[in-house]
């Protein structure tokens, strides 16, 4: 396959990859812009996730050297964000957006251990203060119940 329709059968999985997040997040409440619900967030990211999709797609092409491929990293990101998805209610929000986060820095731009682990579980801390002590959106304790 050319490079050209990997990056048009790649914006297309991910389009429907988008379709499904937000597809998934239909029963949970939106909320409004001063006052987001737990639905508001993933429907956002599918959208645009959905958007630069399209543009990949539109683009046609991969900007990668001749001969070197980049479905590594793709395959890594989709793998490790659908992971997230399967184990967010188990787990809850924190650990396993600390997971995703150390995930991405390890495999994806290969940061070392210790530092992936700092940074990946500083940020997950973050975003749950934001979004549950900040702006009060309920978000899946899990195991932390």
């Amino acid at each position: 396959m050319t490079a050209r329709g990997r990056a048009i059968l790649g914006g297309l999985s991910l389009i429907v990859l988008a379709a499904l997040s937000y597809w998934s997040a239909a029963d949970l409440p939106v909320g409004s812009l001063r006052q987001p619900g737990p639905g508001f967030l993933p429907r956002v990211l599918a959208a645009a996730l959905a958007v630069l999709a399209a543009l990949h797609a539109w683009r046609g092409q991969v900007e990668a050297e001749p001969g070197e491929t980049q479905q590594r990293p793709v395959i890594l990101v989709l793998g490790l964000m659908l992971a997230w998805g399967a184990l967010l209610t188990l787990l809850g929000f924190l650990p396993t957006t600390a997971l995703l986060l150390i995930g991405l820095m390890r495999l994806v731009w290969q940061v070392p251990a210790a530092r992936a682990a700092l940074y990946g579980s500083a940020a997950a801390l973050g975003l749950w203060l934001l979004f549950v002590k900040l702006l009060g959106v309920s978000l899946p304790a899990g195991l932390l119940a």
